[in-house]
């Protein structure tokens, strides 16, 4: 079968190619839509310690449909997806059957592509905290972000008092949230017991000086850290911990739980996040481009 990917010749080397694949007896998925991430982009750059062998093609989860039509949810980075094995920014692809989950028929494919590595990397946080209930009130950092966004929602899910963060103090899902003003003065707000912090650097320690003793800060995703300021004199015998977060090292198992957690909230809830714009696999190079310098993600179809 001939097919087209957007393949990285060599960091930053971006083009579009078509190639005989042979899937052997593995039945070929064919792509639908899939968001070229923050993931996608340190790879395609070569910043990412694994994305050392090329040519390569990207595309660390998307949505699939088979010959029949049927949709679903491909966790590509769980196999090496992107990495050692050709990601699903390619036109057809085939990977382990239990890196694939159908998707329900009232949930979008936009959705899914969009923020199904978010909604499974807030569920973990969650479950390695005994399905979130040591943790009563939740500082999220970065919350106008897609684990942001999915933090504050499945922490509504679960029952719990979630607070956001966001530079402006702008409102995200509805929701008020304070700035990173407000964690620099009294704001009244303290006695948190999780903080998700997608951001590192100084607002780390800003959100500890609002943290119950034993406080958790999870510190998740590309953005955040890459540097983390604590002052340990501060924090002397709160108990306060800094965690790093990276969904490649859940197990497989806890992962797939979180896929139908995912699932069930996105069914009873309206939430359809924004992106900035679909484009076609033909134009992978275009979409490369407009996704670093887009705060929203960047769709591909096949």
């Amino acid at each position: 079968m001939k097919v087209k990917s957007i393949e990285i010749a060599a960091p930053g080397n971006l083009g579009i190619t078509e190639k005989e694949v042979d899937f052997g007896v593995s039945p070929a998925l064919f792509l639908e839509c899939s968001a070229i991430s923050p993931l996608d982009q340190q790879i395609s750059q070569g910043f990412f310690p694994l994305a050392d062998k090329w040519p390569l093609v990207p595309g660390t989860s998307g949505v699939a449909t088979d010959s029949k039509g049927s949709r679903y949810f491909v966790f590509a980075e769980g196999a090496g997806g992107g990495f050692q094995i050709a990601g699903v920014h390619q036109e057809a692809f085939s990977f382990p059957k239990e890196y694939i989950f159908p998707i329900p028929d009232d949930i979008s494919s936009e959705t899914v592509a969009i923020t199904m590595i978010s909604f499974l990397s807030v569920f973990s946080i969650f479950s390695d905290i005994k399905n979130g209930r040591n943790a009563v009130k939740v500082l999220v950092l970065g919350a106008n972000g897609s684990i942001g966004e999915a933090a504050l929602l499945v922490a509504e899910h679960l029952g719990l008092q979630a607070t956001g963060v966001t530079r402006e103090g702008t409102k995200v899902l509805g929701r008020e949230t304070l700035t990173y003003n407000d964690l620099s003065a009294t704001s009244g707000e303290s006695g948190f017991n999780l903080v998700i912090d997608t951001l590192g650097g100084p607002f780390t320690k800003l959100a500890a000086r609002f943290a119950e003793p034993g406080c958790k800060c999870v510190v998740v995703g590309l953005g955040g850290g890459i540097s983390i300021e604590i002052d340990g004199a501060e924090l002397l015998g709160s108990g306060y911990r800094v965690e790093g977060f990276n969904l490649l090292r859940v197990p497989l198992s806890e992962i797939s739980q979180s896929v139908r957690k995912t699932f069930d909230l996105l069914k009873s809830s309206d939430y359809e996040p924004r992106f900035e714009k679909k484009l076609p696999l033909d134009s992978g190079v275009e979409a490369y481009a407009l996704a670093m310098n887009s705060r929203l993600r960047v769709l591909l179809t096949r």
